[in-house]
């Protein structure tokens, strides 16, 4: 047999073709890394934010949100958890007081 010896554009031609072919595994891989890296961030900006039984919200409900008491107790009872940021809680009374009254 017989082998060719490669010229140095033939050679930086293959070489080219070898990094184009394996550029979108890299892409892939760099898509997936900055996924993970954004589900990690958002886990952890998540726990910073402190959690408060239903009773301590509802207690504080005219200065969070401006609305009584059993308000806040039936909109947060009514998400099903017992716990809740102040910011869930707010979003979730404030659609519970948006619902119109049949």
């Amino acid at each position: 047999m017989e082998r060719k010896k490669e010229s140095g554009e033939q050679r930086m031609d293959n070489v080219m073709k070898d990094k184009m072919v394996q550029k979108p595994m890299t892409e892939d891989r760099t898509v997936k890394e900055s996924a993970a890296k954004e589900e990690r961030i958002a886990r952890e900006t998540a726990t910073e934010a402190p959690v408060y039984p239903v009773r301590e919200l509802a207690a504080c409900a005219k200065e969070l949100f401006g609305s009584r008491q059993e308000c806040v107790i039936a909109a947060l009872l009514a998400a099903g958890k017992e716990e809740y940021t102040v910011s869930e809680a707010r979003e979730l009374v404030g659609k519970f007081l948006g619902r119109s009254v049949r």
